[in-house]
């Protein structure tokens, strides 16, 4: 299987299991992780997304959601449509991406994690101990370090960093850089399991886990992490 398929085949899970999480719960369950929300505010926030990024891979405007039909529907509905789009093409068909290259890929690749990480909100919301796979989290690391950051930088959202952190996983291969302006030798090296990584990254979880490792300049670490570095 390609990655663009596996890719296509774990969103489709995930979009899956969050539509069944939506469908029996409470819909004014608090999401703790996203303070301020609901579960009807995490439910129509994905499934507005998975909305606008079918009009990105089909270049038309989507059929806006049908009124008076119940949020689990209306996001399994959404969902479904993204992953027949994305099977419909293939990876390195051109079209507009959130960040290099402008191809179907990105978005199978971006809405996998986008839909992972609410995934595991709405999960944390009624109790069910939330887990992401090891590789995919692995992946959702490299995406903030290395394309997510990059692009709130070029749009002016954060400022550029000038110390470079390196993220290394114990449960997963490779690793990722945030290539700070010196453009050096890592400041500081983290190491770690990758969920536990990926969701101190996008604000879940601290960087002070007992799990992970840390070594080197820490202040380095703790100018990366109060950055915006996510959308």
């Amino acid at each position: 299987m390609s990655v663009y398929d596996a890719h296509t085949a774990l969103l489709e899970t995930s979009a899956s299991e969050l539509a069944e999480v939506l469908r029996r719960s409470d819909p004014t369950t608090a999401i703790p992780s996203c303070p301020g929300w609901t579960m009807t505010d995490l439910g129509e926030h994905v499934s507005d997304i998975h909305r606008w990024v079918l009009g990105q891979l089909t270049g038309a405007e989507p059929a806006p959601a049908a009124d008076g039909t119940d949020l689990s529907e209306r996001f399994a509905t959404g969902a479904d449509a993204l992953v027949a789009a994305l099977r419909e093409r293939r990876p390195d068909d051109v079209c507009p991406a959130i960040y290099p290259p402008d191809t179907a890929a990105t978005w199978a690749r971006r809405q996998l994690h986008e839909t992972s990480i609410h995934l595991w909100d709405a999960q944390d919301a009624v109790g069910t101990a939330p887990r992401l796979q090891a590789h995919v989290a692995a992946d959702g690391v490299r995406e903030v370090l290395e394309d997510l950051y990059p692009r709130q930088v070029r749009l002016g959202r954060a400022e550029p960093l000038a110390a470079t952190v390196e993220v290394t996983f114990s449960d997963a291969s490779g690793a990722a850089t945030l290539t700070g302006t010196d453009g050096g030798t890592p400041a500081v090296r983290v190491t770690g399991p990758a969920e536990d990584l990926v969701l101190a990254l996008w604000g879940r979880r601290r960087f002070d886990a007992d799990a992970l490792t840390i070594e080197g300049d820490r202040a380095a670490l703790d100018a990366a992490v109060a950055t915006k570095l996510v959308p």
